[in-house]
């Protein structure tokens, strides 16, 4: 059955079949790229390893699937295995933005702790000025001068 055979809504089926097969791709580059960068080390990380697991595993039953498009029964593996993904993905953004809110406050920290050395400074030299008004003061009152 070519394309033109197709009933529309099995023939969107098929699009969203290779969208999917071809992002699979792309992770299992992805998944190359960090075995081939991390060699052994990336077996040091569960949860990477297991996120290539299930990159492989759907890469393999979308392969599966297009050979055999009516006899597929792991539809629903297959449906949970994306899941993991879109989790992974989702998981990914939230430990980004969390990692740069970490960092923001970091930089607040550091500048809290600037701003009340700052204070301090000021709030030493405003008590060495006050002093010294004092001592002027009573330089002023010894020699009768009224101020």
């Amino acid at each position: 059955m070519d394309a033109s055979d197709c009933p529309p809504s099995q023939c969107f089926f098929q699009v969203f079949h290779y969208l999917s097969l071809a992002l699979l791709t792309f992770f299992m580059v992805e998944l190359a790229g960090k075995i081939f960068a991390y060699r052994l080390e990336f077996l040091h990380h569960k949860f990477e390893v297991f996120d290539g697991i299930v990159v492989v595993v759907s890469f393999i039953l979308d392969i599966i699937y297009i050979s055999k498009e009516d006899a597929f029964d792991a539809m629903g593996l297959l449906i949970l295995l994306r899941l993991w993904r879109v989790a992974r993905i989702i998981n990914g953004i939230l430990v980004s933005v969390q990692n740069r809110a970490n960092h923001r406050v970091e930089k607040l920290k550091e500048i809290n702790e600037s701003l009340v050395h700052q204070v301090n400074e000021l709030k030493e030299q405003n008590t060495k000025m006050d002093q010294e008004n004092v001592r002027l003061r009573a330089l002023l009152k010894d020699h009768s001068i009224d101020f």
